[in-house]
Parts: structure tokens; C-alpha cells; sequence
């Protein structure tokens, strides 16, 4: 291998080691932490993991968050009502998430440095990207998503969202055809996994809009089309698998975008920042 190949990958899997360690690190006396208010009702008392349970019954249960409720089910296959179990796999996809962050930093500046016409030394991008990751690993902004059993479905939609960031970033920046096809094709499921997680994933969609107007300067068709394929997918995925998909469009998305009759959208929003 060559000497400057192998110590880029040295420092790149030194940084990934340090990440993991902080993310395990941060969280790991959440072990400790019991089943309470939401994780009894969707995980020791939900119906739906009983013997009767399959694919298809979850996918008519949950709808569009059948992918966080599939893990769920997972690991009350492996777990019972042992809740260590589900508090590692918490902590696995938040260090995973936390490694995506690192990622996706990475080729944001990778971008920025082909925008520029600069280049960043390699020391220099690991650098910053490893604080960003730790910042985000260790933040207690996570500590819900990660402790909270049930709350899972925040954090596995973060990770599927940065992950097709990630993809859909490699992308833009490789000049090989048949590699941007892969990598748009797999950045197309992962946000679909996100989708069917949580909706707030729908966001990608402006994500992406904004990648393209900061860092690259074009609204390229193929791109877009890309986009939009995502948010199509969603609302026909939304139509077929949601519960409510018999009911009024509208006013089911009504229902769908208030926390209650009682508070107002602009209440929540502002009390949510």
C-alpha cells in the first residue's frame, strides 16, 4: 500500500474508533434505563408483537412508520422484555448516525474545496469533520432519541437521512457514470427508509435542493427528477400503506401535522425550537 494512502486511512479509522467510543461512551449507563410511558404501550403491551405477528400485519398497523416499528419487533424477537437489548441497539444506530455525520462532513468540504478551486489537506478535513461528529455524537440534543426506547424512530430516521445525504453527496462528486447511477439508486432507499420511519424525513427533499444551489450551482433535470422521484414515491407509499389511506387526503395530513386539537401549529414549532 502506498505510505500517504495508508495514513489517510490510518487517521480515517482512528477518527471512527474515537467516535464510537465517545457515542458508547456518553450513553452506555442508559443500559440501566427501564421501560416507561410510550414503550409500554408499543413494545411490552402492543398486540402487535404477539405470536400472530408478521411483516404484513405491522405494515397495516403502523403504515409509514413500519420501518422503525420492524426494529422494535426485532429486537422484541431477540430481547423479550429485557430492555438492554433494545438500549444497544439504540446506541449502535447512534454511532452509526454519528459516523454518517462524519461522512457527510467530509464530502460537504471535499465540495466546497472543488467549488472553491482549493484544496483542504487531508489532516486538515478529518479535523474538522471529527469535531463535527463528536459535537453531534455528544450533544445532549440526542439523549431523548437515544435513551428513550420507543424515541428510536428520531434517530433511525437521522440515520437513514444523513446516510442518503452521504450517497446522494458521493454522487454529485464522482465522475463515473455507472458510480453515480449505484450511489443515487441506494441514496433513493435509504430515503425511502426514512420516509417510512418518520415523515418529517420529507425535508430531504429541500436538503438536497439546497446542496445543489450552495455547492454545486446547478438544478440539473436528472437531479431533480431524482428528487422528485423521492417525494412521489412517498405519497404513493403514504396513499397505500398508511392506516388512514380510506380517508380524505387532506384531511388526514390535517390530522398528521398538529401534536393536538389545543395547541396550534405555530405554538408547537416554537416551542419545539
Amino acid at each position: 500500500m502506498i505510505p500517504q494512502l495508508r495514513f489517510n486511512l490510518m487517521i480515517f479509522i482512528a477518527s471512527a474508533v474515537c467516535i464510537a467510543l465517545a457515542s458508547v461512551g456518553v450513553y452506555f449507563n442508559s443500559l440501566s434505563v427501564p421501560f416507561y410511558l410510550d414503550d409500554v404501550s408499543s413494545i411490552t403491551n402492543n398486540p402487535a408483537f404477539g405470536d400472530a405477528a408478521t411483516y404484513a400485519n405491522l405494515f397495516s398497523s403502523y403504515g409509514m412508520r413500519v420501518v422503525g416499528y420492524i426494529s422494535l419487533w426485532w429486537d422484541y424477537q431477540s430481547f423479550g422484555l429485557d430492555p438492554i437489548g433494545y438500549h444497544f441497539t439504540n446506541i449502535a444506530i447512534h454511532v452509526l448516525t454519528s459516523l454518517s455525520v462524519f461522512a457527510l462532513a467530509v464530502l460537504l468540504i471535499i465540495a466546497s474545496d472543488r467549488k472553491l478551486g482549493q484544496t483542504t489537506a487531508v489532516s486538515t478535513i478529518v479535523t474538522i469533520s471529527l469535531l463535527v461528529a463528536l459535537v453531534f455524537a455528544v450533544h445532549p440534543l440526542q439523549s431523548q432519541a437515544v435513551t428513550y426506547i420507543v424515541q428510536r424512530l428520531a434517530s433511525l430516521t437521522a440515520l437513514f437521512y444523513i446516510l442518503s445525504l452521504v450517497c446522494y453527496m458521493g454522487a454529485r462528486l464522482t465522475r463515473r457514470v455507472w458510480g453515480r447511477c449505484c450511489l443515487i439508486s441506494v441514496s433513493l432507499v435509504f430515503a425511502l427508509l426514512a420516509i417510512l420511519t418518520k415523515q418529517n424525513a420529507l425535508t430531504l427533499v429541500f436538503a438536497i435542493v439546497l446542496l445543489e444551489l450552495l455547492l454545486f450551482k446547478s438544478m440539473r433535470i436528472k437531479y431533480l427528477l431524482a428528487v422528485s422521484s423521492i417525494s412521489f414515491v412517498a405519497l404513493v407509499l403514504y396513499y397505500f400503506l398508511a392506516p388512514t389511506s380510506g380517508l380524505n387526503l387532506l384531511s388526514t395530513l390535517d390530522a398528521l401535522t398538529r401534536e393536538n386539537l389545543e395547541m396550534t401549529r405555530w405554538q408547537y414549532f416554537s416551542a419545539q425550537l
